[in-house]
């Protein structure tokens, strides 16, 4: 008897998982990537007909030589001029100071033909510097990665519609928006953000969450 409750548990344990893989859902990210490419090229060439002249502006602001950091801003280049964004590379040799980076900060703020500035993360100097000094002093206005203490700040109030976000949780969110209702999405990366809080993008993607929801976060 006791036998078969235990073959009739399997069966049923058995049954579930079935459901449960029966229901997974594999995301595209490259088609989001093109559909996103798309309406951006559409969105520059728009812009460009309304104000003569015009043409936005992107600086990619690196320290050092990091190879994976070469690799991520290339791609980030070529983005960039596929959609018709003039983006520069701003590189700082491996001796650049602390007070050399917020200089050249403090000048691409006051650009008013550069409309967002990413600093590729890690800085990599032989000198010590602060990260977070570094990604503060961008202007929250052309912080392209959301990274300052302000832009965080709005995006946790959920509420704000005015903050950057973070490209991984926003490039997550978008590669889903078509695919997994806003509930399961905000279940999954909940249990992410709870699985490993360390990991910032979870957070952000959790915050990101509250904000498409008007402030409602289901746990």
């Amino acid at each position: 008897m006791f036998s078969l409750a235990v073959l009739s548990l399997r069966l049923r344990v058995s049954g579930f998982h079935q459901i449960r893989r029966s229901t997974a859902t594999v995301v595209s990210g490259n088609k989001t990537s093109r559909l996103v490419r798309e309406r951006l090229k559409q969105q520059v060439e728009e812009m460009k007909s309304l104000f003569s002249g015009f043409r936005p502006g992107l600086v990619v602001l690196q320290v050092g030589d990091r190879d994976d950091s070469n690799l991520y801003i290339s791609t980030k280049l070529r983005a960039a001029a596929e959609i018709g964004i003039e983006a520069k590379h701003l590189k700082l040799p491996n001796t650049t100071t602390q007070e050399e980076v917020l200089k050249n900060i403090l000048s691409i703020n006051e650009n008013s033909s550069v409309h967002g500035l990413i600093v590729q993360l890690p800085l990599d100097s032989v000198n010590s510097i602060d990260t977070e000094l570094i990604t503060n002093a961008v202007s929250p206005e052309k912080d392209v990665d959301g990274l300052s203490c302000i832009n965080a700040g709005k995006l946790s109030r959920a509420t704000s519609r005015t903050a950057s976000s973070p490209a991984p949780p926003t490039a997550a969110w978008s590669s889903s928006d078509r695919r997994v209702s806003p509930f399961n999405k905000h279940t999954l990366w909940t249990q992410t953000h709870l699985r490993d809080q360390s990991e910032p993008d979870s957070c952000d993607f959790l915050f990101l969450c509250r904000r498409v929801s008007g402030g409602e976060t289901r746990w």
